[in-house]
């Protein structure tokens, strides 16, 4: 975890923005906010131009709202807590990966757990990402551990069909069980399991090789072993069939 926490406020109400960096400059030492917008655009600039760590941001704006924003963000986009008067996003704002959703006026203590939220989430992710690539170099890497409400639960690799993407969050599908819903970007996950025979056919799908049954070329799709038919996006095309080819040792044969 880094000592020092960058931080970027988009709020288009003046005394929303002040209020929220004078609180963090008086209770939450560890964070420096190196930048404040007041709208989605503008916003959008900042968080590319300075990458920050953490992004403090409101909801409904004079140019669009905060998922907007969240949406045009690139997969490495920075952790959110939502700061707002309205009660009625906070199911939608979790399914963003949101750290925290705090209401206007902003409580001291409700803020600090924010703060300490991000710094536990950091260090799990910190570790989980240096263990799983440990344990591949050591060629013992065949489950996943992910955070549960309950607790950890270890996925064996091979038992995963796909995985998709939903915003900041991945979606895997498994044999046999019910799908899990995890905290990370799928691109985290391609950059862990490359090299464990998946493959990234679409921006929205990441597929486990082992569960692949067909690939349809023409029409753009690849059906799975749960019979799900997930498609291929037009540039993927080429390279995912001399992928197969190679990985697979199969024997080519025309009908």
């Amino acid at each position: 975890m880094k000592e020092r926490i960058t931080t970027v406020i988009i709020d288009d109400e003046y005394h929303g923005r002040s209020s929220l960096k004078k609180l963090l400059y008086k209770y939450c030492e560890q964070v420096e906010v190196v930048g404040m917008a007041h709208s989605v655009e503008t916003g959008k600039a900042l968080i590319q131009s300075l990458q920050p760590d953490l992004l403090f941001l409101d909801i409904l704006m004079p140019d669009g709202n905060g998922f907007d924003l969240l949406e045009d963000l690139p997969e490495q986009a920075p952790q959110v807590i939502f700061t707002t008067a309205h009660e009625d996003y906070a199911v939608k704002a979790f399914r963003y990966a949101a750290i925290d959703y705090l209401l206007k006026p902003i409580s001291i203590q409700m803020l600090r757990e924010a703060i300490q939220k991000f710094e536990q989430r950091s260090v799990f992710s910190q570790f989980s990402l240096e263990a799983l690539q440990y344990f591949y170099k050591q060629n013992t890497f065949d489950k996943v551990m992910i955070i549960t409400q309950r607790g950890y639960l270890f996925i064996e690799i091979k038992d995963m069909l796909y995985l998709q993407a939903d915003s900041n969050y991945t979606k895997i599908y498994l044999a046999e069980q019910p799908s899990q819903m995890v905290s990370k970007t799928l691109h985290e996950f391609e950059e862990l399991l490359a090299q464990a025979n998946f493959y990234r056919i679409h921006h929205s799908y990441f597929i486990n090789i082992a569960h692949l049954v067909a690939y349809n070329h023409k029409e753009g799709y690849v059906q799975m072993s749960d019979e799900a038919q997930l498609p291929v996006s037009t540039r993927k095309k080429s390279g995912f069939f001399q992928y197969c080819q190679r990985i697979c040792n199969t024997l080519l044969v025309s009908s």
